[in-house]
């Protein structure tokens, strides 16, 4: 599973050393279980995933629905499967999505339920057309769609913004249109192994030389998730610890709103 932070990051943030992987399992579940909490407590999700989604029409407002989730990226509408244009279709603040040019949803009492499908890249994210970062490397061999490991160039050097090892467990990598979940680096070897097809996205072939970015969550997200993934890491020597209240008070703080 990706997270909203890298076992890496947590290891420095604790103080352990790169080398010291004895508490590795421990240190990973604690980061799979902070991300959960951390997206339970906001209503949010800040990774992205693709998907279609069907929304209902309230009859007495035709001509815009109310997303249930947030939307990075929208790809396509239709009603009761007919496509409509993106041309009229405005995304407004507060999660709406609106018909413009005096168009309203063709639906009746019978039919709103669940007419609208939107389709598009759902998720929150303070910077996202700056989200996918250059890892630095790309792969060193052709992929099959149910190859897990993945030959690089090298796993330690730096990505495009200077951050090192470039590939870390808990990142979310892209490579063409699919979305992949990093769970184990070789560093001797110079391979990941991964969780392909995530996040809505089907695996698919890679060439030689396709072009390896990785996912930057929001910051603030990333750094409550190590600071949460801490406390329960500790559960076990202070189990009345786990999120104290300024932590609660700042993970709320990115609580998705409803206008």
């Amino acid at each position: 599973m990706h997270t909203l932070a890298t076992l890496h990051a947590l290891r420095q943030h604790i103080g352990i050393s790169a080398d010291a992987t004895n508490e590795d399992a421990r240190l990973y579940a604690a980061l799979r279980t902070a991300t959960r909490q951390i997206e339970r407590h906001t209503a949010r999700t800040f990774r992205p995933y693709h998907a279609e989604l069907a929304h209902s029409v309230n009859l007495r407002a035709r001509h815009e629905v109310l997303l249930v989730d947030d939307l990075l990226e929208l790809h396509g509408v239709s009603c009761d499967d007919t496509p409509l244009a993106l041309a009229n279709v405005v995304l407004l603040r507060g999660g709406v999505l609106r018909l413009i040019n005096g168009l309203c949803f063709n639906v009746t009492r019978e039919t709103a339920a669940y007419a609208v499908r939107v389709r598009g890249i759902w998720g929150w994210h303070d910077d996202w057309h700056n989200a996918w970062r250059a890892s630095g490397d790309n792969l060193q061999a052709d992929v099959g769609a149910h190859d897990v490991l993945l030959p690089v160039a090298n796993v330690s050097g730096g990505d495009g913004d200077g951050i090192a090892p470039r590939f870390q467990v808990g990142q979310l990598l892209l490579i063409g249109n699919e979305y992949l979940a990093v769970i184990g680096v070789d560093a001797a070897a110079h391979t990941l192994k991964v969780a392909r097809g995530q996040r809505g996205t089907q695996a698919q072939a890679h060439a030689t030389g396709a072009a390896i970015a990785r996912y930057q969550p929001p910051h603030d997200a990333e750094n409550a998730c190590l600071r949460w993934a801490y406390r329960l890491y500790r559960e076990v020597d202070a189990p009345a610890d786990i999120a104290p209240k300024p932590l609660q008070d700042w993970v709320m703080s990115m609580r998705k709103l409803r206008y």
